[in-house]
């Protein structure tokens, strides 16, 4: 299933944090994130509109959460290394390396999808499972693995824990 654009609905928050109403959910939202039409998602964190717009535009554009636009793409609408930072930090995207960004939640849409795999799994089984190209999902699997989410093996297999 695609992630809307507008963020993760109220009813997903609540279950993936065992929270059993919407309001617990929208009482522990803190910027940057905030609530809006019934979705949490990155607030904007006082940025420029046009940086803002130009984020939100490249991200429309991809219709798949384990997508990334290029890096020509990203020059195109002006998002250099120093912008995409900014916006990082923002959480209105979700940076994974140079040139590689994707939806802000997508590394823990990645992750449940990554359970279901059977364990340990190869980067190229977690490429086909989550959909994507191995540009998104090397370093995808690099932050799991640095955020303590995954466990790369010595044999570069991984599993989730």
């Amino acid at each position: 299933d695609a992630v809307p654009v507008d963020g993760l609905p109220l009813r997903a928050a609540a279950r993936l944090l065992g929270l059993p109403d919407l309001d617990l959910v929208r009482a522990l939202v803190e910027p940057p994130l905030e609530v809006v039409d019934g979705y949490v998602r990155p607030g904007d964190g006082g940025l420029p509109d046009a940086l803002a717009a130009a984020a939100t535009a490249v991200l429309a554009e991809v219709d798949h959460p384990f997508g990334a636009p290029d890096a020509r793409r990203l020059a195109q609408v002006g998002l250099d290394a120093v912008a995409v930072a900014r916006l990082h930090r923002a959480g209105v995207l979700l940076r994974l390396a140079d040139g590689v960004v994707v939806r802000p939640g997508s590394d823990d849409l990645a992750l449940a999808v990554l359970r279901d795999l059977r364990q340990p799994f190869t980067v190229s089984e977690a490429r086909q499972a989550l959909g994507t190209s191995r540009r998104v999902a090397l370093p995808l699997l690099g932050l799991l693995d640095a955020t303590g989410r995954t466990v790369r093996l010595a044999d570069d297999r991984r599993r989730t824990r």
